[in-house]
């Protein structure tokens, strides 16, 4: 199989671990600014500032470049491939970095915007993917690189578990919660929906819940502010 035909039978669980993936980056990132800080002294990370500044922009071409995992796909068990399902190179991971600033930083949430793309994009691209022709693939799924399409084994390791609608519905909403409204929604959708899941062990989609749950949480949070802070 091609990673564009693994790609393509994702549902927005990948999403999900991805959002996840990319605050663990996030935390790395700030540990390389603020850790120096603690351990050198200020005066001399001051005078180092260059060196932390390029280690970071480094973060990404590098970990993803050469390994396809950042410390955040490493995290969540995901890896970024190319379309031969090779590791994407350190030009690729560039393009992918590049638009990461417009698509993925934590101002937008950790990546709402890309997250809306990759969910209506058919193989759960962002546009970082689009421009580099790469690819985010959950590790589970790398043996099925080359397998014959028509494997029942391969078949039976892509085919989805019926997933709670509530579960679902979290997701959609706590992506949607960028424009604060559907927040509360997101939390009800995905309070409801860990109880169908505990009910229904057979289902999945765990991990939507929670997301709209985190997501709507923060939208309330942030209405409530402009409520009540004036």
């Amino acid at each position: 199989m091609t990673p564009d035909a693994i790609a393509r039978s994702y549902d927005t669980s990948i999403i999900v671990r991805r959002w996840l993936g990319c605050w663990v980056d996030f935390i790395a990132l700030g540990a390389l600014f603020l850790i120096p800080d603690a351990l050198l002294g200020n005066a001399t990370y001051q005078r180092l500032l260059p060196l932390w500044i390029v280690l970071a922009a480094l973060y990404f071409p590098v970990t993803e470049g050469l390994t396809g995992r950042s410390l955040g796909k490493l995290a969540t068990r995901t890896i970024v491939v190319n379309a031969r399902g090779e590791k994407p190179g350190v030009g690729a991971a560039i393009v992918r970095t590049l638009l990461r600033l417009l698509e993925v930083n934590p101002l937008l949430l950790g990546g709402v915007p890309a997250g809306l793309v990759a969910v209506a994009s058919k193989t759960r691209q962002r546009l970082g993917d689009v421009a580099a022709k790469t690819y985010v693939l959950k590790s589970e799924h790398l043996a099925l690189l080359g397998a014959n399409v028509q494997s029942m084994t391969a078949m039976q390791k892509l085919a989805p578990r019926e997933r709670s609608k509530w579960a679902v519905a979290a997701g959609y909403l706590g992506l949607c919660s960028v424009i604060l409204l559907p927040g509360p929604f997101a939390i009800v959708a995905g309070i409801v929906g860990i109880r169908d899941l505990k009910t229904h062990p057979e289902k999945s989609g765990m991990a939507g819940a929670i997301f709209g749950i985190v997501m709507g949480s923060l939208a309330t949070a942030l209405i409530l502010l402009t409520i009540f802070v004036r």
